[in-house]
């Protein structure tokens, strides 16, 4: 994700598409998915295409808690891109009941 990540923020998506679809099923099977939609919306995002992006975020199914959390913190940039303003409060306030309920995340980060 990180690669991909790097490439777009420097308009490189060609090279961000290839890679994505070189090496998405070099992926761990548990893994795959949320970091193949997730990569692929983050694309789109740059892009500007951010209704492709928020349908690609919508197949999104398990994964790493990283993964959950980053397509969560993407689709905040997307409602803010649109000035969807309450659909981004209403994330933001999801997204900060999901940080203080989730046990996995130490005390001392949420």
């Amino acid at each position: 994700e990180k690669i991909v990540e790097n490439a777009v923020t420097i308009g490189e998506f060609d090279y961000a598409e290839a890679f994505i679809e070189k090496y998405n099923k070099s992926l761990p099977e548990t893994a795959w998915n949320g970091s193949y939609y997730f990569s692929k919306a983050y694309l789109e995002f740059y892009k500007q295409n951010y209704d492709e992006a928020i349908s690609l975020l919508a197949k999104i199914e398990g994964g790493f808690i990283y993964t959950s959390f980053a397509a969560k913190d993407l689709l905040l940039m997307i409602y803010y891109e649109l000035g969807e303003w309450d659909r981004f409060y209403s994330l933001a306030a999801s997204i900060k009941g999901l940080i203080s309920n989730n046990s996995k995340i130490h005390p001392e980060r949420k």
